[in-house]
């Protein structure tokens, strides 16, 4: 099984834990004549869609059509980003991306892009003071991504050695941030 695919899985058993019944009842009414009557769980919901390719780790976006569509926005996002961060690394989740002692500039830009309007509140989750908050909000008040990633250099500049990848993790879950703390912090 191919990488992306195997990734895609994991990402289909995290969205599967946040559904609720009546979530897995939409789905299995928009494709009542699709699926079998024995659908009874997300994962059974998940592997009889990816059988008759009504989703698929190639077009992740019909999975986000889907959530829209029963007004699952939250979930939605969860695989839009869950996207970005594929296309952004060609195709590759970033496994063990966080695992070693740095975190690479690469990765926090990618990962400023997921925070967006949080990223005053985990700037100040990370320790960076008011005045480094504000100005990089000053000098990037119309760019929220670019305001986003300045702030996460600052603090791995600022905090040198502290700025870790478990305190980036911490904050992360501090904030309840958990989509992006899957993404970028996977489970083996």
């Amino acid at each position: 099984m191919d990488e992306r695919k195997k990734e895609f899985k994991k990402l289909l058993i995290r969205l599967g834990d946040k559904m609720s019944a009546r979530d897995e009842e939409k789905i299995r009414f928009m494709f009542e004549d699709d699926l079998s009557q024995d659908v009874s769980k997300p994962t059974d919901l998940f592997r009889e869609l990816l059988q008759k390719d009504k989703i698929s780790h190639e077009r992740p976006g019909s999975l986000s059509t889907i959530y829209r569509d029963i007004n699952r926005i939250d979930l939605a996002i969860e695989v839009d980003q869950w996207t970005e961060v594929m296309e952004a690394n060609n195709g590759v989740v970033p496994q063990n991306t966080f695992a070693g002692e740095t975190l690479d500039d690469r990765l926090l830009n990618s990962v400023a892009r997921d925070i967006g309007r949080d990223w005053k509140m985990l700037s100040r989750h990370l320790g960076l003071d008011e005045t480094s908050i504000q100005s990089i909000q000053q000098a990037h008040f119309s760019d929220l991504h670019e305001a986003s990633y300045q702030a996460l250099l600052r603090w791995k500049k600022d905090f040198g050695a502290k700025a870790t990848p478990r305190a980036f993790k911490r904050a992360l879950t501090d904030m309840k941030l958990m989509g992006i703390v899957h993404m970028y912090f996977p489970t083996p």
